[in-house]
């Protein structure tokens, strides 16, 4: 039990420097010597290969490949043989490398195989060095090394091992070194019961691979085939089933960026003498067990535990503290102890130990207490990819603690960091996917999936205070409030990092969005662990937070939010077959917080978005005209997606992205406050301009009145108070209009509109805003036209307020049309002013229908425009009246 965590960045190599059981990039020597001397002590010698063993041949005419080589070392041969015996295990290694460059020279200069003497031993059979097909004869004696290497020293792991080294002479490229060795190893505390693995490819290249399986046919096998591995040649050898592999020309496999930790595409087989997960519990229990009463030290830290703590919560999270806050980490894993946890007692003495002694000394705290707790084994790594394994105890690196409380389990890793919290909802358990649980009734793997694991919840608070002017520094305050995990990981950095590294770390982040950004006072951090919330207040300078543009008068300011931008990063391959890792679950809400030097007046627009594997919600706030929050909420849904959906994701994510670009420009030769842009002003008096021609035009029109009707009524009123009632109500509309959409034309809002580097571009607002200030002019010109000639009874009246109706129909369907253009007025478009639309155009029908067949309207309206004398217009009108009266004589 490694109970350590090894850096994803290692692990496509990991595998196949396992498989070798030898670090390859240490190299080899030239020559062997006969008879090395033996090493007393060290279970080290040197001897013929076993007799069992079947020799393999190297293909030597095999070329180096052009690529996939890994420093410059070509694998002809990789072999390996494996006899069980009894409680022993015999690991036989046949390997041949070519040294394909000077780097494979380098990497070939030196041989180092390791092993555990505790409960190994290594006999070297052969090194030889093959030049142009022949072995080169031996010019010195081989001086042999034993080095104490402990690999994991940097993580307090040490687990004895030893390393023997040679050093030799005369590498060249091109040669082969071809080098055999057996490590037979015996670990009591598996108690004879075997279980291992073969390799069948690596991230590089091999040109012929063997594998070997000796098992004694009385005991059981259990053999699985994991990632599409070649099935085994088997055949009856005396007391021993023999299962073979052999593959030629097997290509590199490189695992493709970004892969989830549970994914491994490398064929395997695995093989185990355990029948099921049961039987892997049951090995377990007995390391695990713990005496029914405490005793000594153990006893006396369960009464203080009690004594101080009376809720059984309480007292697991005083246990689960001690446990992780007073025995420090320190794994000495010699021989049974890799497996093996010492006894509790001893631990508390000691104050250290890795996570099997720590696991038992929670556990036997928790016993102590009356509390139900059993150990769990779980793989920091491979997490739910165990699911696919047989049972076996290589398919866990870790164990931590499940305890019961109120009928909820609660998974508690003692090794991490102290979690102090109040209560069990603030506590971070852990969650890798897939645990065994260690009693006698355990039958399978168990899901340790719980709503406290793993949730990275931030609330990061960004405020730009630019209120010195344009050509001042910009002070930005960043407070960043982490919870959950988030806190954890938070808390556990800043207990081994200096503040002013820390600040050097988090200022290395933001000035790769903000330019000149420096730190402008010392790191503040507020810790508040009963609660598990984490803060930290960042205070920076940004010297160069407004830029000037192509347009020297212009500049330009870009909001960017990197805590959300680095959620939204892919792979920028489409072409893979692994899925892709996705850091959940995430639940980030970002406040971009800004207050401005001068007026902006901006429309504001709104962000939704709710995809397969992420939601995010963008809300945009002006107080004022110089003051501005942007709330961003991003969660998300899944921890990794299929390769087939990697292209759609990398849309949503491109879209995404675009989405939140946010950015102010500001046009230094003009002050926004004093006026509109020139572009709407100028198209404004033109329209006036216009519109008054047309208005005197209009006012001389003087068509013909409709036909009089004797027997109908006359004079305004009827009906006709409506129209005169609503041309007041209409022109009073159109000028709170004008007042509205003023704003719209002012020089920064104009331009933040308008102009492609504007925050609220839109390539049709321009000729939408132009052709509503046009439609609104209009309409009020016919308005107040319309309320004059009908105050006047003019003969022209119902002509012009016909055209006044239809054009307010069809200025209403643009303002709906515009909604569906322009997604900034998307919010617009309601059912209700739908309804208002279609209303419009009902009433605009009817009241021209009233127009065109109202015998009032034909009676009412019937003064002529005159020119002429008005004693010649009123014998004009006396003309039309006397014509129009009934006779009073026969």
């Amino acid at each position: 039990m490694s109970c350590s965590f090894k850096p994803k960045a290692v692990r496509p190599l990991c595998r196949f420097v396992l498989a070798l059981t030898c670090m390859l990039g240490l190299g080899l020597s030239t020559a062997m010597a006969q008879e090395p001397e033996k090493i007393p002590g060290s279970k080290f010698n040197t001897a013929p290969a076993p007799a069992w063993v079947i020799a393999q041949p190297v293909p030597l005419e095999v070329q180096p490949p052009e690529g996939g080589l890994e420093r410059g070392q070509h694998f002809l041969l990789v072999d390996r043989q494996v006899r069980i015996e009894g409680a022993w295990e015999a690991d036989y290694r046949h390997l041949a490398i070519r040294a394909a460059n000077e780097q494979g020279v380098e990497s070939l200069a030196t041989l180092s195989i390791a092993f555990n003497p505790t409960v190994e031993t290594l006999q070297i059979h052969s090194v030889q060095v093959l030049r142009n097909g022949k072995a080169l004869p031996q010019r010195q004696p081989l001086q042999w090394q034993m080095l104490r290497r402990e690999s994991r020293m940097e993580q307090l792991v040490f687990d004895g091992s030893l390393t023997a080294t040679l050093v030799l002479q005369d590498i060249r490229v091109a040669d082969v070194v071809e080098y055999r060795f057996t490590r037979r190893s015996r670990n009591p505390v598996f108690n004879g019961l075997h279980h291992g693995g073969f390799d069948h490819q690596w991230t590089v290249p091999a040109e012929r691979v063997h594998a070997r399986l000796l098992w004694p046919r009385e005991r059981k096998l259990q053999l699985l085939s994991l990632n599409k591995a070649p099935p085994p040649s088997v055949q009856a050898m005396g007391a021993y089933d023999e299962y073979r592999w052999q593959v030629q020309q097997v290509p590199a496999l490189n695992r493709e960026p970004q892969a989830p930790d549970w994914y491994d595409p490398f064929p395997w087989t695995q093989w185990s003498e355990y029948p099921d997960w049961q039987a892997v519990a049951r090995w377990a229990v007995p390391l695990y067990a713990v005496a029914q009463e405490p005793q000594g030290a153990v006893r006396q830290e369960v009464e203080r535990i009690r004594k101080a703590h009376a809720s059984p919560e309480q007292q697991l999270l005083a246990a689960l503290r001690f446990v992780q806050g007073e025995v420090r980490y320190l794994a000495v894993m010699l021989g049974e102890g890799s497996h093996a946890p010492n006894a509790p007692e001893v631990v508390l003495q000691r104050r250290y130990g890795d996570c099997k002694d720590k696991t038992r000394l929670l556990l036997a705290l928790l016993r102590g207490l009356g509390l139900e707790a059993q150990a769990a084994l779980v793989h920091t790594e491979r997490g739910r990819g165990i699911a696919d394994w047989g049972p076996t105890p290589s398919a866990f690196n870790h164990v931590l603690v499940r305890a019961s409380l109120d009928g909820q389990a609660v998974w508690m890793d003692p090794t991490r960091h102290v979690q102090a919290v109040a209560s069990l909802s603030k506590l971070v358990q852990s969650d890798h996917g897939l645990a065994l649980v260690i009693n006698p009734s355990s039958s399978g793997l168990v899901s340790m999936a719980s709503p406290h694991s793993k949730l990275d919840k931030r609330r990061v608070h960004l405020f730009f205070d630019g209120g010195a002017g344009l050509d001042e520094p910009v002070n930005l305050t960043v407070t960043t409030t982490s919870e959950g995990s988030a806190a954890d990981a938070m808390r556990a950095s800043a207990a081994g990092t200096s503040k002013a590294e820390l600040l050097k770390t988090y200022a290395s982040f933001y000035s790769n969005s903000f330019s000149g950004l420096s730190p402008n006072g010392e790191l503040e951090i507020r810790d508040e662990p009963e609660e598990n919330r984490f803060t930290t207040v960042e205070r920076y300078s940004v010297n160069k937070f407004w830029q000037s543009t192509a347009k020297s008068t212009r500049v330009q300011a870009w909001i960017e939010i990197p805590d959300l931008l680095q959620h939204l990063k892919l792979p920028t391959s489409h072409e893979r077959v692994a899925p892709v890792s996705l850091r959940h679950p995430v639940d980030l809400t970002l406040i971009t917080e800004l207050k401005l030097p001068k007026d902006w007046n901006v429309e504001p627009t709104a962000i939704a978005k709710n995809e397969q594997a992420f939601s995010l919600q963008r809300d945009e706030v002006w107080t004022g005209k110089r003051h501005l929050q942007l709330t961003d909420r991003f969660q998300t849904k899944l921890d990794h997606i299929e390769a087939k959906d990697l292209a759609a994701l990398h849309e949503q994510f491109d879209a995404t992205r675009k989405a939140l670009h946010y950015s102010l420009t500001y046009d230094t030769s003009v002050d926004a406050s004093q006026g509109p842009h020139w572009q709407p002003l100028l198209f404004g008096v033109f329209s006036v301009a216009g519109l008054a021609w047309l208005a005197r035009k209009i006012y001389r029109w003087d068509p013909a009145p409709m036909p009089f009707q004797p027997l109908g009524p006359e004079g305004r009123s009827g009906w006709l108070l409506l129209p005169m009632l609503g041309m007041p109500w209409s022109a009073w509309l159109n000028i709170s209009s004008l007042m509205e959409t003023a704003p719209s034309f002012e020089v920064s809002t104009w331009m933040s509109l308008t102009q492609d580097s504007g925050s609220s571009y839109h390539p049709l607002w321009l000729p939408v805003l132009l052709l509503s200030l046009l439609a609104t002019l209009v309409l009020l010109g016919c308005v107040l036209m319309s309320l004059l000639l009908f105050a006047l009874k003019r003969s022209s009246f119902p002509k012009v307020y016909i055209v006044t109706l239809v054009l307010g129909a069809l200025a209403s369907a643009f303002d709906h049309l515009s909604t569906y253009l322009i997604p900034a007025l998307s919010d617009l478009r309601t059912e209700k002013a739908t309804r208002q639309m279609v209303l419009t155009f009902v009433s605009s029908f009817l009241w021209t229908a009233y127009f065109l067949r109202s015998s009032r309207v034909a009676n009412t309206f019937r003064q002529r425009w005159a020119p002429a004398t008005a004693a010649g217009s009123a014998n004009a009108t006396d003309t039309n009246a006397a014509l129009a009266a009934p006779s009073a004589s026969p």
